[in-house]
């Protein structure tokens, strides 16, 4: 997932990066490879994040669900088939499926999927209503996408169905045979974007590699934006499906079941209701394939030019030319070696793009939550670069040297941050304040209603609002507001010394994950055991206590059975071992309570269900080894448990396979860890390490040559820079394209206008600048227009859109400038809206899971 909403957040501010990818389709076996790319772009090498796809042919939304599992297999590979037919690849394909993640990553994995299994269950309760109330036949049992988990049978046999497929077009297919295929299925352990930078990161660092070699990664996951930015490769290309903006869910009360956390087109009864009616039509047109979704290109290079400008705009020189075709182009501004900080009129293109990279975290992805206030979809990301733009000059240095933390510069970052958290925090208290006061009227509507539905809802209602949250009568931004929003997310004895060790994980956190993006895994049993992060000001202050980060563990991953028992649901253990699944469901088991039976989901603060923070209790990943290392296992399910390395697939008449020594690899085939001394070079097909024996034959013949590969070792530290030789990309944004970038760059000062006036000194934590609060910030000035004289909500605060000011919730930079020119005037948005946690409105609400 990484960032929430961030793929949104550049389709609205930086639109000149992404464009439609062309398919053109061919004549029935006509190979691709002997047809130049329709985009006019050559790529060298595909690599395919893989589960996303998985994802979307097993249980899609747009077409019927395949009915058996040869069915879903054969969906796959055909949509394979169609991205390697689409990008044409001449060198590299790399199949990438997630393999055991991280540590950190488990608690993110296990919310979604207990969040999953309720849903499914929920699913099946409202089908079975239908078909007793219709008289139909039951539902037969459905796909449970939980299985999309290393270590499951549907996994195995997706690792044996994709070793099959690569065989069978290496050895048959033209356009394949001067291909090196890897694929790197569920039993590799890494998530399968990680994967996939970790070959690029290694192979552009070998003898031979060329610095203009083309890359295209497909996938959904927004990490692959950052991952990208990180390798500093000048050719590469992020691909993945055209998703509607715009498309997400407000969390509401559903018009047709009356529960709360869907729409009406979510609710699974009306689903139940549809499924029924439409199987016949499914059935009969089952053998007419549903088009693809068209795919759009995301130009990382085009990316980094936006980047650049917004973080240093002073930096480019030069006008747009259109005869000429030029356009404003960097500039490296020059400084005397014995100036006493030339770092302040210095620039380093790669160390700014790297600290973008750095910014992103503070706004969440999948490893850390997001600071108070500052969800990317309230605006977080653009406050979080303002700052940034503010201090920079400031700072002692950038934030990252080649991907380690800087930590002077990170708490000068923090102590400017907090001022706009604060900030936020005061603009948000009267979105939450108006918003709260169009719901109140809106049950008052609901409980005058002669309707049934609408008097229930009203009532069930009552105590869902939230209100203003434990903090709202202390000063926002005080150390008592601080602690009274702490004690309102952690409990009531959570102390100084608690806020302290807090911290002090954050700041690990925010440690791991840059060495985690830009050199790999650091350490696989770290995680944040805790759900929500600290305030930037309590973060800037642990930094100036000297805070230092902890040395890392050495400990390998658990095995897939392990991480299957800590991320899978009560309701999904038939996909586990068998002597693990009665583990699971004892109800005397010794880790019954790491696995409750009634989920409860924090709503506070948030616009979308599914932005809900899971409130888990965290696995003891020890504790949970101890208990499972007694079970027995059978044979296969020791083979679903194990690791392997990935695989590779090339035609014997390709250089690759000279190189690997097929005859040996032939005559050692089932043998097991033989390390060939051959060494593939990077002219060699594009792909650089040591060649191992496969532990099996994949095709009898002398049709293909497969083998195991592992990256070179020692695996050299990734470089934080572009290479010697790279192509310098043609700058592509005009002045009109700068100017739409710095649009919205008066945020940072037009919400410290807004704030109320600081507390006195900065012990009070925070404050926002001396000064009276401005008029628009006055609550009673924004109660007129969120409500109307009759108590209703005024046509306009119907029709209002809930943003702050320009975030990632649409309308671009043009709709940020206009905002700004209205200068001062209060933006008030009815329920639904984004809000601070604690001072917003929803709840946290509970539901059995079982």
């Amino acid at each position: 997932m990484g960032v929430p909403s961030f793929f949104r957040w550049v389709h609205d501010k930086f639109p000149r990066c992404l464009r439609s990818f062309v398919e053109l389709p061919l004549a029935a076996g006509a190979p691709w490879s002997r047809h130049p790319n329709p985009n006019g772009i050559e790529f060298d090498n595909l690599y395919v994040d893989f589960n996303q796809l998985v994802h979307q042919c097993t249980h899609p939304t747009d077409k019927p669900v395949p009915a058996t599992r040869g069915a879903m297999f054969e969906e796959i590979t055909r949509s394979v088939d169609r991205l390697v037919a689409a990008v044409r690849p001449r060198r590299l394909l790399v199949l990438a499926v997630d393999g055991v993640a991280p540590r950190a990553k488990m608690n993110q994995q296990r919310a979604r999927r207990f969040l999953s299994s309720s849903e499914m269950a929920q699913e099946a309760k409202a089908q079975a209503v239908v078909s007793v109330r219709h008289g139909l036949a039951a539902p037969e049992h459905h796909f449970d996408h939980n299985a999309i988990t290393p270590g499951t049978e549907f996994m195995a046999e997706l690792a044996e169905e994709l070793r099959q497929y690569c065989a069978a077009r290496v050895a048959a297919d033209e356009a394949w045979r001067h291909l090196t295929v890897v694929l790197s299925d569920a039993a590799t352990p890494g998530e399968g974007e990680h994967k996939i930078m970790e070959i690029i990161r290694t192979q552009r660092l070998q003898q031979g590699y060329l610095p203009d070699t083309s890359h295209v990664v497909y996938g959904l996951d927004a990490d692959l934006v950052m991952l990208s930015l990180a390798t500093h490769e000048p050719r590469l290309f992020v691909l993945r499906d055209e998703v509607p903006i715009g498309s997400m869910r407000f969390l509401k009360r559903c018009d047709g079941c009356g529960a709360l956390g869907h729409a009406l087109d979510d609710c699974p009864t009306i689903k139940a209701a549809r499924a029924f009616q439409t199987e016949s039509q499914a059935m009969a047109s089952s053998s007419e394939r549903a088009p693809y979704v068209p795919l759009v290109l995301l130009d990382i290079s085009v990316l980094r030019e936006y980047i650049l400008y917004m973080l240093r705009p002073d930096a480019f020189v030069g006008a747009d030319d259109e005869r000429r075709g030029t356009r404003p182009t960097p500039k490296l501004i020059e400084y005397n070696v014995g100036d006493a900080s030339p770092d302040a009129t210095w620039w380093d293109a790669e160390r700014l793009i790297d600290d973008f990279v750095l910014l992103t975290f503070m706004v969440g992805n999948d490893f850390l939550p997001h600071l108070p206030t500052l969800p990317i979809s309230s605006g977080g990301l653009d406050v979080v670069l303002d700052t940034y733009r503010a201090v920079r000059r400031s700072m002692p240095s950038y934030l990252l040297h080649h991907g380690t933390l800087q930590l002077p510069a990170l708490q000068t970052f923090l102590m400017a941050l907090s001022s706009a958290e604060t900030a936020v925090a005061s603009h948000l208290k009267l979105q939450a304040d108006a918003r709260e006061m169009n719901a109140a009227a809106a049950r008052k509507r609901r409980a005058r209603s002669t309707h049934p539905s609408d008097r229930l809802a009203a009532e069930g209602e009552g105590g869902a609002g939230g209100g203003a949250g434990s903090g709202s009568h202390q000063q926002i931004g005080s150390a008592e507001w601080r602690a009274a929003e702490y004690r309102l997310k952690f409990g009531a004895a959570f102390s100084a010394a608690d806020v302290d060790a807090l911290c002090a994980a954050y700041l690990q956190g925010i440690t791991w994950c840059a060495h985690y993006y830009f050199h790999g895994c650091a350490d696989w049993r770290w995680q944040l055991p805790y759900h929500y992060a600290p305030f930037a000001f309590d973060l800037a202050a642990t930094c100036a206590r000297g805070w230092k980060p902890e040395p890392w563990g050495t400990a390998p991953p658990p095995d897939a059975l392990t991480q299957l028992v800590a991320v899978l649901p009560p309701l999904s253990a038939p996909l586990l071992a068998k002597s693990h699944a009665e583990l699971l469901t004892a109800a005397d088991s010794p880790v019954a309570h790491m696995f409750p039976t009634t989920l409860r989901l924090d709503y506070r603060g948030k616009k979308h269900a599914w932005q809900a923070v899971v409130l888990l209790p965290f696995i003891d990943l020890e504790e949970l080894t101890k208990a499972l290392a007694p079970l027995p296992l059978t044979e296969a399910e020791q083979r679903r448990a194990a690791s392997r390395r990935p695989l590779v697939f090339v035609h014997p008449s390709s250089r690759a396979a000279r190189a690997a020594q097929p005859s040996a690899l032939n005559s050692l085939a089932g043998t097991f860890g033989v390390e060939l001394p051959a060494t593939l070079a990077w002219a060699d097909g594009g792909l650089a390490g040591s060649a191992y024996a496969a532990t099996r034959r994949e095709m009898a013949g002398g049709a293909l040559c497969s083998f195991e590969y592992s990256p070179p070792h020692p695996t050299p530290r990734h470089v934080c820079a572009q290479l010697p030789g790279a192509p310098i990309p043609r700058a592509v944004l005009t002045r009109q394209d700068h100017a739409s970038v710095l649009s919205f760059s008066g945020r940072y000062a037009l919400l410290r206008a807004a704030a109320p006036a600081s507390p006195a000194g900065r012990g009070g934590g925070g404050g926002c600048g001396g000064g009276a609060r401005s008029r628009s910030a006055s609550p009673s000035r924004a109660a007129p227009r969120a409500i109307g004289a009759s108590g209703h909500p005024s046509k306009r605060s119907r029709h209002a859109k809930p943003r702050l000011l320009g975030g990632g919730g649409g309308g671009g930079p043009a709709e940020a400038a206009r905002r700004a020119r209205r200068g001062k005037r209060a933006v008030h948005t009815e329920a639904g809206g984004g809000a601070a946690p604690g001072l917003a409105g929803g709840g946290l609400f509970g539901f059995d899971v079982v």
